[in-house]
């Protein structure tokens, strides 16, 4: 196993362990699957989230979802959908 030497302050350091807490807790891992990682339309992602495309564009200027662009293509993140959607759902629940 190879040392790593990282210079980070203080508060960067406590957000590191405190995500990486949060992440064990939720049952995530920095290893999500290709599946999860794969690029959604808004098309897609509406459908996904059984909304209209509107409601997809809506969500992403209010920063509800995250919305990538590579050259003059726009995405979202299937696994980042999903996890809204759960979100969603806890939310409306309670």
């Amino acid at each position: 196993m190879s040392k790593l030497l990282v210079h980070m302050t203080e508060k960067e350091l406590v957000e590191v362990i405190r995500s990486a807490v949060n992440m064990e807790l939720n049952g995530q891992t920095n290893d999500n699957s290709e599946e999860d990682q794969e690029e959604l339309t808004r098309q897609e992602a509406a459908k996904l989230l059984g909304v209209t495309v509107g409601t997809i564009d809506n969500w992403s200027k209010r920063g509800i979802l995250t919305k990538y662009a590579r050259g003059s293509r726009r995405y979202f993140v299937k696994d980042e959908i999903l996890k809204s959607k759960k979100e969603m759902i806890y939310k409306n629940l309670n």
